[in-house]
C-alpha cells in the first residue's frame, strides 16, 4: 500500500526472522537486491510496520 512503511526480513538457520531494511512504498515498483547474500539460500519476507 502506498505511503506505508515496510520491513524486509530474512530467516536465519537459528529459526529467527532478522531485520534487513525498512522502506516506504512509493507508486512505482520496487526491487530489492540483498548486497550481502552469498551462495546459501535465504528466505525473505516483507511486512507492514506502519
Amino acid at each position: 500500500m502506498r505511503g506505508k512503511s515496510y520491513a524486509i526480513e530474512y530467516h536465519t538457520v537459528a529459526n529467527q526472522w532478522q531485520p534487513m531494511e525498512t522502506f516506504i512504498h512509493h507508486p512505482n515498483k520496487q526491487l530489492y537486491i540483498d548486497p550481502n547474500s552469498d551462495t546459501s539460500s535465504l528466505f525473505y519476507r516483507v511486512r507492514v510496520i506502519d
